[in-house]
C-alpha cells in the first residue's frame, strides 16, 4: 500500500532487495522486499508515471511520464539527478543499454530518443512510426533498439547511427509491448490478441502465438529466454514454453 492511484509499472532491483512501483498518482515508490517498508517516495513528475527501468548496476532509476519528461534518480538516496526534456507528448516506455551509458525513451509523439546518461543530452531522435511508441527493448548486443507502435508495426533502429534498419509487419492492431528473447529473436504483444516471435533479420514473424481472447498488454521473458509470460485484457496471464521455437 502507499500509492493513491493505480500502479502502471513495476521493476525489481538486480539484487532482489528492492521493488519499485510507478503510479498514476505522479510518484514512484521504492520498497524493501523483505520488510515491505517503503524506503523512498520519489516526487517530481507532473503527471502519471507510465514506465520505469533500472540501470544494469541497479544504482540508477529512469522514469517516463505523461508529463513528457524522462527523469533519472539515485535509487539509494532517492535524489532526482536529471530531467531529460525533448519529447512533445507523454512518454510510454524507457530502457537502458546493457553498458548503462545510454537511455532510450518512446512516446506518444511517435518518436524515440536516445540520451547520454552522463551529460543528459539527447544523442538521437528516431522518427519513422506513424503512431505512438508503446514499448521498447534494447537488443542483446546493445547496438540496437526495437520499438513497438500503435501503427501496428515494430522497428529495429541502429543506436549509433540513429537510423531505421528494418520494419516488421504482421500485427493487425496496436503493438503494446516487446521483449528480447535471444541475440537474434524477440517477441511482441498486440491488441490483435496475439503474440508474435520475430527474427531480427526477417520482416515477417516466424511464429504467431494465440491464446488470449482480448488484447495483450504486456510480455516478459525469463532470463534464459525459454519461457514468456503475457498479460491480457481478458484478465489472464499466460505462460508460454518457447523451447520448441528456439533455433
Amino acid at each position: 500500500t502507499g500509492h493513491a492511484a493505480p500502479v502502471l509499472a513495476v521493476a525489481l532491483a538486480p539484487d532482489g532487495q528492492r521493488a519499485i512501483a510507478a503510479s498514476r498518482d505522479k510518484t514512484i515508490r521504492v520498497w524493501d522486499t523483505e520488510t515491505g517498508v517503503a524506503q523512498h517516495c520519489l516526487t517530481g513528475h507532473n503527471d502519471a508515471v507510465s514506465s520505469i527501468a533500472l540501470s544494469p548496476d541497479g544504482q540508477y532509476l529512469v522514469s517516463g511520464s505523461y508529463d513528457s519528461s524522462v527523469r533519472m534518480w539515485d535509487l539509494t538516496s532517492g535524489e532526482e539527478l536529471e530531467i531529460l526534456v525533448g519529447h512533445t507528448a507523454g512518454v510510454n516506455a524507457v530502457a537502458w543499454t546493457p553498458d548503462g551509458t545510454r537511455i532510450i525513451s518512446g512516446a506518444y509523439d511517435q518518436t524515440l530518443r536516445v540520451w547520454d546518461r552522463a551529460s543528459a543530452e539527447s544523442l538521437q531522435l528516431l522518427r519513422g512510426h506513424t503512431g505512438s511508441v508503446n514499448g521498447i527493448a534494447v537488443t542483446a548486443d546493445g547496438r540496437g533498439v526495437i520499438s513497438a507502435s500503435a501503427d501496428s508495426t515494430l522497428k529495429l533502429w541502429d543506436l549509433d547511427e540513429g537510423i531505421e534498419i528494418r520494419s516488421f509487419s504482421g500485427h493487425t492492431d496496436e503493438v503494446n509491448a516487446v521483449a528480447v528473447l535471444s541475440p537474434d529473436q524477440f517477441i511482441s504483444a498486440s491488441a490483435d490478441r496475439t503474440l508474435r516471435i520475430w527474427n531480427l533479420t526477417r520482416e515477417t514473424a516466424t511464429r504467431v502465438l494465440r491464446g488470449h481472447s482480448y488484447q495483450v498488454w504486456g510480455v516478459a521473458v525469463t532470463a534464459e529466454g525459454k519461457q514468456a509470460v503475457s498479460a491480457g485484457g481478458d484478465t489472464t496471464i499466460v505462460v508460454w514454453d518457447l523451447t520448441a521455437f528456439m533455433p
